[in-house]
């Protein structure tokens, strides 16, 4: 990436550019349907691409129609959310069964609680990813924090060649 400069519009430009359709109009987003799809781990404009490479790694394209995701952050709203809600249907769970079944053995508490937290920990965290990075491109936030970084997006010598594999797929 290069480094900071001036004030200049035109550095958004070619990104403004790649959003557009044929027509020349930007197409428009629908936040919640981003969500969705980022909940169930699709790119946000096509819903057929997957957004992670592995778990939470991020890919720098859609592998299907060549959307730029290496510049949605999610930053600590995932892990946030996985705790807040995890820890409610933990707890809720066990006071639950505290209350109905109070003779429970403990060694049955210490397997039950700490898996289902565990898979549950993995399996939110991920959906909660996608949807914070797709509600980031639906709406559109991040060309405003492109604008405000002020720097060129550079793509890596890998997602130059998935992008150019992806646009003679598809052309």
């Amino acid at each position: 990436m290069s480094g900071c400069g001036d004030n200049d519009a035109s550095l958004i430009e070619p990104i403004a550019d790649d959003m557009q359709d044929k027509r020349g109009v930007e197409p428009s987003r629908n936040v919640w349907q981003a969500i969705g799809k980022g909940l169930r781990s699709r790119c946000p404009a096509c819903g057929e691409g997957r957004i992670f490479r592995a778990y939470l790694k991020v890919n720098n394209i859609c592998p299907h129609c060549g959307e730029e995701l290496f510049h949605h952050r999610a930053d600590d709203a995932p892990p946030y959310l996985t705790i807040l809600i995890v820890g409610h249907i933990v707890g809720s769970l066990m006071l639950l069964v505290e209350n109905f079944w109070p003779d429970a053995p403990l060694w049955l508490h210490a397997m039950i609680w700490p898996t289902l937290a565990l898979i549950l920990s993995l399996w939110l965290q991920l959906g909660y990813c996608g949807a914070i990075k797709n509600s980031d491109c639906g709406a559109k936030l991040h060309l405003s924090r492109i604008l405000a970084i002020n720097n060129r997006l550079t793509l890596s010598p890998i997602a130059q060649m998935q992008r150019t594999l992806v646009s003679l797929d598809q052309g």
